[in-house]
């Protein structure tokens, strides 16, 4: 990413209301991808007693679901929160 790309974000970016709409709907599609992680982990885990527990204590959920918001906001050219 360029100097010039933080003072001159992408299309997506600049688009306004729109723009942040779509950032949101997508959000909404991390989310229902997140339950299923939530599930899958649920499901592999026989020792897990239940969802709160994996949501809170699983290092590896919350890692995924970084990536996931991460991926999401890179695709969506925002410029430089997905690289903190």
């Amino acid at each position: 990413m360029s100097v010039s790309g933080l003072i001159n974000p992408a299309p997506s970016v600049r688009t306004g209301t729109r723009g942040r709409y779509h950032i949101f709907k997508r959000l909404v599609i991390v989310k229902a991808l997140w339950e299923k992680d939530v599930i899958a982990a649920r499901d592999g885990d026989p020792a897990a007693h239940s969802y709160d527990e994996i949501i809170f204590s699983y290092p590896g959920l919350f890692a995924i679901s970084v990536y996931r918001i991460a991926h999401h906001l890179y695709e969506q050219g925002v410029p430089l929160i997905p690289r903190s």
